[in-house]
């Protein structure tokens, strides 16, 4: 993995299976402060703790290799007033989500960035779903195909990520027409936007958003991190 530079957004991947080598996870929990190590026992089911692990120090390896600037370990984060995770004192901007044993992470130094991925599935309890995040335009849009409906949700979450309010901004209000998700209401006091780029990848319904300023990010999808290339 190489130094990011100014007008990329590079979208990462890993994957739980990394940790089922032990020294793996001996390695990976190094990475981490005190409070992420407590965090993970908060989850119940072990799969939770594996995928906050791994998202979390796979985080913290790619800041390292992208930037020079830090160890993995000596990387600090904050959240702003809506919990958006942010960075202490450096200007690269990042996301992560994560979906059964997948996790992608995305990163930029010139744009605000937000990431979503869902697997390909029947979804549960589809019509409340519509109504809950769509508008008139996109019910049509969707019908009753899942697939459609996962492409929509993803380009929602990551546009509604990348502002910074997270699902805080009603996303019936967030309009999603050709490659841009159209912000109905003032956040704050302008009206914004977010521009997106949707994949479907192995099976993975994947969405990165950005904030658009002076110039279009140039989108790097990197092939999936596994455990030997992240030491590398």
């Amino acid at each position: 993995m190489r130094s990011i530079f100014s007008n990329e957004l590079i979208v990462c991947f890993a994957c739980l299976n990394s940790l089922s080598d032990h020294g793996c996870r001996v390695f990976l929990e190094s990475l981490l402060s005190r409070e992420e190590l407590e965090k993970i026992w908060h989850f119940q089911k072990s799969e939770d703790q594996d995928r906050y692990l791994l998202a979390h120090a796979v985080l913290r390896i790619c800041l390292s290799k992208m930037t020079g600037d830090l160890s993995p370990s000596q990387w600090q984060f904050t959240e702003t007033l809506l919990g958006k995770p942010e960075i202490k004192t450096h200007p690269i901007h990042f996301n992560l989500s994560h979906a059964g044993h997948c996790i992608a992470l995305c990163f930029s130094l010139s744009h605000e960035c937000g990431i979503d991925i869902e697997p390909d599935r029947q979804v549960d309890d589809l019509q409340l779903l519509k109504q809950i995040c769509c508008l008139p335009e996109e019910l049509d849009r969707i019908g009753s195909n899942h697939r459609h409906f996962l492409q929509l949700w993803t380009g929602k979450e990551a546009c509604l990520k990348a502002l910074g309010t997270g699902f805080s901004y009603p996303p019936d209000r967030l309009l999603l027409a050709g490659h841009s998700g159209i912000f109905l209401d003032r956040v704050g006091t302008e009206r914004k936007q977010a521009h997106f780029h949707y994949s479907f990848l192995e099976g993975i319904h994947t969405t990165v958003a950005w904030i658009p300023n002076d110039a279009e990010p140039e989108i790097l999808i990197q092939p999936l991190l596994t455990f030997e290339n992240l030491l590398a």
